[in-house]
């Protein structure tokens, strides 16, 4: 049996030297996670020292009322209009998850809608998944298409939009605009339905920004609104 010194030795000789370190600060691989901050070492000690479930409001009713407190402070910082209730949000563990968590709210809405037409109303559930169309740029995170495989919505239908070095390889609203004009006959048509337009502020593979105001400005004049956009913000 290893006592704690013999642990740490093979901590220091084994572990380590063949780790990534994220938090150097020449790491710019994937994304910044700040764990060994001082307020993030703090809020550890401290969630390991009250080792709470917090999953609903009775298991831990404190937990629940401060992420709505959370939740505000967030929807000030990014000023959200003042219709959002922090009851109607929530966090999310991870990117991956959070992703997910919007795909299946606009694909959910959007079948919502298209059962209310008299086009649609004769079509299944799995029918209309397979017309249900998202665009992002190709330089979107690779949890996108894992989150479409989870939801149901098959990969070919996923448009990834081509960006060069133009645009310092973000998406921009004619770049977007030129890909709905390819679908225009199938919109009409509704043989595919856009969706989901999913937006990047610093990609994880180049770090791109795509042109959020004018993709914005563009999606609410054309008629292929999609009525869900997501932002993914790797580097911010």
């Amino acid at each position: 049996k290893n006592d704690l010194s013999g642990l740490m030795n093979d901590l220091n000789s084994k572990i380590i030297p063949s780790m990534t370190h994220w938090e150097s600060p020449n790491f710019f691989g994937w994304l910044k996670v700040n764990q060994s901050a001082y307020h993030n070492v703090l809020a550890n000690m401290l969630m390991a020292g009250l080792s709470t479930v917090s999953f609903t409001w009775q298991s831990n009713p404190s937990a629940t009322e401060l992420e709505l407190v959370v939740l505000r402070w967030f929807a000030d910082l990014l000023n959200f209009p003042s219709t959002f209730t922090p009851q109607n949000a929530t966090l999310a563990y991870t990117a991956s998850e959070a992703l997910i968590c919007c795909l299946l709210a606009a694909k959910e809405r959007m079948v919502h809608k298209l059962k209310q037409t008299q086009a649609a109303t004769s079509l299944d559930f799995s029918t209309i998944s397979n017309k249900l169309v998202i665009f992002s740029s190709d330089q979107a995170h690779f949890s996108l298409l894992k989150g479409c495989k989870i939801i149901g919505i098959p990969l070919k239908n996923v448009v990834r939009v081509a960006c060069t070095s133009e645009s310092n390889y973000g998406l921009t609203a004619q770049n977007l605009e030129n890909a709905f004009r390819k679908y225009s006959k199938e919109f009409a048509s509704m043989q595919v339905i856009p969706f989901f337009v999913c937006l990047n502020i610093g990609t994880t593979s180049s770090g791109a920004v795509d042109d959020v105001q004018g993709v914005t400005r563009m999606l609410k004049e054309t008629q292929c609104l999609p009525p869900y956009f997501r932002e993914s913000g790797a580097f911010s």
